[in-house]
């Protein structure tokens, strides 16, 4: 997604949530931690923006955890954005639809 795409999204929640005050933006889709330079510049102008039309904004993300780096979960955590970890059954039914490009199963590094 570009910025221009999840700015335009974000003006369009704030500005056709009416009286709805709490709201849960979901990162997810693909593999979202892709664009981690995109979510770090994202979530702090969210918060403002919402401060700005008195919303309150939680965030929450969905990943298959293969990109669940340190300085990504310290991200995660200081910006108080609650994920899930998706994980497709046991070891072998994982790493039959979920491996890296270079074949490897992930199970193992995500577990």
């Amino acid at each position: 997604m570009s910025w221009e795409t999840a700015v335009a999204a974000l003006e369009f929640l704030l500005e056709e949530s009416g009286g709805i005050q709490d709201m849960t933006i979901l990162f997810f889709g693909g593999e979202p931690m892709l664009r981690m330079d995109l979510i770090r510049e994202f979530v702090p102008h969210a918060l403002r923006q919402a401060k700005d039309a008195k919303k309150r904004l939680q965030f929450s993300m969905t990943t298959n955890g293969t990109l669940l780096t340190e300085p990504n979960a310290r991200f995660l955590r200081d910006w108080r954005i609650k994920y899930l970890i998706s994980i497709d059954g046991l070891a072998e039914d994982h790493d039959r639809n979920r491996r890296f490009p270079n074949g490897r199963g992930s199970w193992n590094e995500i577990v």
